[in-house]
């Protein structure tokens, strides 16, 4: 006999397709009078604008699976044994990801500064830190709490981010969000948390009614909406995720969390290094004048922020692969990586085993598949060199 909560699953998945499908409906014709479209540039290369308000198409699950949360309260299994109660849940999700879309829905419309953006992101971040319960143990190591709140604030900023910057081809992210939240649904459903699990499902459910229309070539864009406000639930999730409450206290494992957002700190990382390093002076600068070194130092600062063509999607497009193909490529690596987090926090032997096979999998699967491409690349450059010419790399 199915469950209240199996029940309920099933009851918000129908709703938040029929929502979803609606709104993205609604938001395919009415975006461009609204204002919310992405036109073509010199780094957008398309020929008409496009709707770009895919925060609104994937609310709906946000706000169902959260509704239907608070309303089973008492009948749904608690996150880490109740440590973490279905309003203090409901509270981050809501908060976080209502107010991230709020404020990418004004960047999508009117454009924002770094800094104002920023000023926004912390006092998300600080509120919805409240909700957070604090961890005592790092690896069964006793560390001060404050070292946590310090990290789980600078990590509810940072990840919305991260995915922002990685949100460069169509379909990519929303390919990425499915993975995420394909993987901590099994690790909850593993877990028999069905308190995150009534809130992930229809968020995975709005995910793939919006891929349909997300692929390439794209009808709809998420946008700052979109990307921002799943963005800070990866963020907040990902930190739950890597938590285990043993005998009424709580112990965290970065690992689990790294892993599940590998994809976007990498490119992250990748992209910071690369634009502060780019106008970094040499040492010499600083002994023939003290002064150019420094505008150079705060130059190098202020460029993190300017954006390039050089993440790990643009690298693909250079080296001669399709959006499709490049979009699928780190989608597979992402799902193997995310995979590692089962194998770290379940204790299920199956579920175990299968986060392996499917890592083996997609990597070996990807490194064959470059390799592949690699050995077509230099053919054609043997049959026509002259004809065949790499895209260039700004």
């Amino acid at each position: 006999m199915i469950s209240i909560s199996g029940l309920a699953l099933i009851l918000s998945v129908l709703i938040t397709g029929s929502l979803s499908f609606i709104f993205l409906h609604q938001v395919l014709e009415k975006a461009g009078r609204w204002g919310f479209v992405d036109r073509p540039s010199l780094r957008k290369k398309r020929q008409a604008p496009i709707p770009r308000l895919g925060g609104l198409v994937l609310f709906p699950g946000i706000l169902i699976g959260a509704a239907i949360t608070l309303i089973l309260k008492g009948q749904t299994a608690k996150l880490l044994g109740g440590l973490i109660a279905p309003i203090d849940l409901c509270f981050a999700v809501l908060v976080g990801s209502l107010s991230n879309m709020i404020l990418g829905l004004i960047d999508d419309r009117k454009g924002l500064q770094a800094h104002e953006k920023l000023v926004v992101q912390m006092i998300t971040s600080f509120v919805c830190l409240q909700a957070i319960p604090v961890p005592s143990h790092l690896f069964g190591v006793s560390l001060d709490p404050v070292i946590f709140q310090l990290f789980f604030f600078f990590w509810l900023m940072i990840i919305p981010n991260s995915v922002n910057l990685l949100d460069g081809l169509d379909g990519l992210s929303t390919l990425l969000f499915i993975g995420f939240f394909l993987t901590v649904s099994t690790l909850w459903a593993a877990q028999g948390a069905t308190s995150p699990l009534l809130i992930s499902v229809p968020i995975l459910t709005s995910l793939f009614v919006f891929i349909r229309y997300n692929w390439n070539p794209a009808k709809i864009y998420l946008g700052d909406s979109g990307s921002q406000s799943i963005g800070f639930l990866i963020a907040y999730f990902s930190l739950i995720s890597g938590m285990d409450a043993h005998l009424g206290s709580i112990t965290f494992n970065p690992a689990i969390t790294f892993v599940l957002t590998s994809i976007w700190l990498l490119d992250t990382a990748m992209a910071v290094g690369r634009r502060f390093f780019r106008w970094l002076p040499n040492p010499s600068v600083f002994v023939e004048s003290g002064e150019l070194g420094m505008k150079l130092v705060k130059r190098s600062i202020l460029n993190i922020v300017k954006g390039d063509l050089l993440h790990l999607h643009h690298k693909l497009l250079h080296q001669g692969w399709t959006v499709k193909q490049s979009s699928i490529l780190i989608a597979v690596v992402a799902f193997g990586w995310m995979s590692l987090s089962l194998t770290i926090a379940s204790e299920n032997i199956t579920i175990q085993s299968l986060a392996w096979m499917m890592f083996v999998i997609s990597t070996g699967g990807v490194l064959m598949t470059m390799h592949r491409h690699m050995d077509i690349q230099r053919s054609l450059r043997r049959r026509s060199p002259k004809k065949f010419k790499r895209l260039p790399s700004k």
